[in-house]
């Protein structure tokens, strides 16, 4: 069986370009690398490419967590004494991209010079180039509600971007959610710990719960994100195409957001 061609950097940002990104855009990424692959340079040449796509007037974000996020331990019965004496605290400067959001090329991306990462630690999101100044200032509760980096590259015409990722890993939606005018959505209460001074400081935080409208709808699909993709697929009103080896879709924030907005009030409302 005769092995894939590694797909070049040139033809990376030509496949990327065809899918519809423009000089300027900014890029929300979720991407698998495994995917994509195999690329010359692994997962910095899929970032190498991305940037010529954008060229230097545009940017990348990646939403990437934290490998020691707090987030399960508290909603599955907390952190004893010992255990948050043992926890690392977060800092931005070095804090671990959680596999299963950021990948291979999200930790290229981190350790890449120019880059940027935010102050939440749950809802830590990556950003390179023009996208920089929209990730700054996070709040700490609600990070993806009004006011957070969401909304604010929602605003700027940003735009989302799956290579060959499951349908559900669209962050954007999230911040639809917080717009959704849907009863009884859920919040949860928990603690992180973050660097402050050199120490330690364990803050408490309130984010919306992943699955944000379960009591307000009967039987919830557990994939409901995914659902809002594929019922936006069938509008038609998105770019796709190849990139590398993978499956690639681009979705405009600006139609995607509204569109997931109607959907949830539509059937959670």
């Amino acid at each position: 069986m005769e092995e894939a061609l590694s797909a070049s950097r040139e033809s990376l940002t030509a496949d990327i370009r065809n899918l519809g990104v423009a000089p300027g855009d900014i890029i929300m990424l979720h991407a698998s690398y495994r995917a994509v692959r195999p690329v010359d340079g692994g997962p910095e040449g899929v970032i190498d490419a991305l940037l010529d796509a954008v060229t230097p007037s545009g940017g990348i974000v990646m939403f990437v967590s934290w490998a020691q996020s707090t987030y399960d331990a508290f909603l599955t019965g907390g952190l004893s004494d010992q255990e948050k004496r043992d926890w690392p605290a977060y800092d931005s400067q070095s804090a671990l991209v959680r596999p299963t959001h950021g990948g291979a090329i999200g930790a290229c991306l981190a350790a890449r010079p120019g880059s940027y990462r935010s102050a939440n630690p749950d809802r830590s999101l990556l950003a390179i180039g023009t996208a920089v100044p929209l990730i700054k200032d996070q709040p700490l509760d609600h990070g993806f509600g009004p006011g957070s980096p969401l909304e604010k590259l929602y605003r700027a015409g940003a735009k989302t971007m799956n290579l060959g990722a499951p349908l559900y890993t669209a962050t954007i939606l999230h911040y639809a959610e917080y717009l959704a005018e849907v009863p009884n959505k859920r919040s949860v209460s928990y603690e992180v710990p973050l660097l402050e001074e050199g120490q330690k400081v364990w803050r408490p935080v309130v984010q919306m719960n992943r699955e944000a409208f379960v009591p307000a709808a009967e039987g919830l699909e557990p994939d409901y994100l995914e659902q809002v993709i594929r019922a936006y697929l069938q509008t038609g009103r998105h770019g796709q195409g190849q990139v590398g080896a993978a499956r690639a879709l681009l979705f405009d924030m600006g139609d995607l957001v509204p569109f997931a907005k109607d959907y949830f009030e539509d059937r959670y409302g």
